[in-house]
């Protein structure tokens, strides 16, 4: 059954004229216009490259579109119908955003391969690039299914959704043009801020190096990581209405 929703919604997604545009297209678009636009001739150039296309992805490939591919459901009263089924929340959850997650993944596969031909230089750590993917895509997920909480209807999924999306955009640039210092740790506050800080520390290394506040320079990207996604899916776990809103 949850692979039955999963392939049905991917069906959907990809027939769906302007959803393929706006999270799959416009997404690889951006990504290729920043990496052929913006300087990249150091590794922390790189990382500003990288995080805005990790940035991107994850923001209009899966966060826009899960808000509204859930919203839609609600709004159709498929989601109520669904939830009679055998399948539990999580897994209608998980069949729902699977799509966009899988879709999301494929493009940033497909911007690595395309940042390695254009001479793209291999992360000193790449583990903190992994965690770096890790945050959007753990942020994205559960924000979209946040987001819904004050979505009325699919139209509105894009203006409720684009506030986040810019968020991610610009900490994307902030955190990898600034890594030193205390401003990082305070924008760590910041939902998605995440995604660029560790790309930043990706390309950087020593990323649990002690900082001049005493802080392991990770340390705090990591604890947003964790922290924001748990704040979402609680919200979502105690506040989420199943019945279309009006």
């Amino acid at each position: 059954m949850l692979y039955a929703l999963a392939a049905t919604e991917l069906r959907v997604l990809w027939r769906n004229r302007t959803a393929l545009f706006t999270a799959v297209l416009l997404p690889l678009a951006l990504g290729i216009f920043w990496l052929y636009t913006f300087p990249r001739h150091t590794p922390s150039q790189w990382a500003t490259v990288i995080a805005l296309q990790l940035a991107v992805v994850a923001g209009m490939s899966l966060y826009l579109t899960a808000t509204s591919t859930v919203v839609a459901r609600r709004h159709n009263l498929v989601l109520k119908r669904l939830r009679t089924s055998e399948l539990s929340d999580p897994e209608l959850f998980t069949g729902l955003l699977a799509p966009s997650v899988a879709t999301t993944l494929a493009q940033l596969i497909v911007l690595g391969i395309v940042d390695t031909i254009a001479g793209a230089p291999a992360p000193a750590d790449p583990g903190a690039l992994a965690l770096a993917v890790l945050a959007g895509l753990s942020l994205a997920a559960t924000a979209a299914l946040a987001t819904t909480l004050i979505t009325p209807s699919p139209e509105r999924a894009n203006i409720t959704g684009l506030p986040l999306v810019f968020v991610l955009v610009i900490g994307a640039i902030l955190l990898t043009l600034n890594t030193t210092g205390g401003l990082p740790h305070i924008l760590m506050a910041v939902p998605g801020t995440t995604i660029g800080r560790l790309t930043a520390l990706a390309y950087r290394g020593d990323i649990w190096a002690i900082g001049i506040d005493g802080i392991p320079a990770a340390l705090p990207a990591v604890a947003a990581l964790i922290f924001w996604p748990v704040v979402f899916a609680s919200l979502v776990r105690k506040r989420f209405r199943w019945d279309n809103r009006n």
